[in-house]
């Protein structure tokens, strides 16, 4: 894995896991086993995302000034 693809990986797992983690603040009722479940899904649910985007995509194009 080299850098870029690491820095998509956690920024992308970053944003994902953010999102569904206010998300489920809105969303969960106030119990906080509740919460603790849904926050678990959505970092998991985060990870495995991100490692299906970025990790085992296509390789795109390659970038100017790479040969």
């Amino acid at each position: 894995m080299d850098r870029t693809d690491l820095l998509w990986f956690v920024g992308l797992t970053v944003t994902l896991a953010v999102f569904g983690l206010v998300l489920g603040v809105l969303v969960v009722p106030p119990d906080p086993a509740s919460q603790l479940f849904v926050g678990v899904q959505w970092v998991v649910l985060s990870l495995v995302l991100a490692y299906l985007i970025v990790l085992r995509g296509e390789p795109g194009p390659p970038l100017l000034g790479d040969d």
